[in-house]
């Protein structure tokens, strides 16, 4: 499994960080949860002036988490401050509340 350059814009994409970062992910058995919402996670604007964009930010979940919620999803929300997007996780009711509590 291969990271897609497309997880970068107007940047350098180390492919050999991103079989890393993968080795990881595989080791701990994490699947990634998709955001919604911008494709990127990261800007920068760099002394040239020249837009760069990352996918860096992500949600990861073991199995039995994922299990847990199976009606999680994500959204990269706009950013404001910062160079990086927010990630808001929404987590689905799976009917088990106790007391008819929320």
């Amino acid at each position: 499994m291969r990271l897609p350059i497309a997880e970068v814009k107007g940047a350098t994409f180390y492919q050999a960080r991103a079989n890393k970062f993968l080795e990881f992910v595989h080791y701990c058995s994490l699947l990634d949860i998709e955001a919604e919402g911008s494709k990127f996670a990261w800007f920068h604007k760099d002394q040239n002036g020249t837009n760069k964009a990352k996918k860096l930010d992500r949600v990861l979940v073991d199995s039995t988490w994922n299990h847990a919620f199976p009606g999680a999803y994500a959204i990269n929300l706009p950013r404001i401050y910062s160079n990086h997007c927010p990630i808001i996780l929404h987590l689905r009711d799976n009917g088990t509340s106790k007391r008819g509590r929320p």
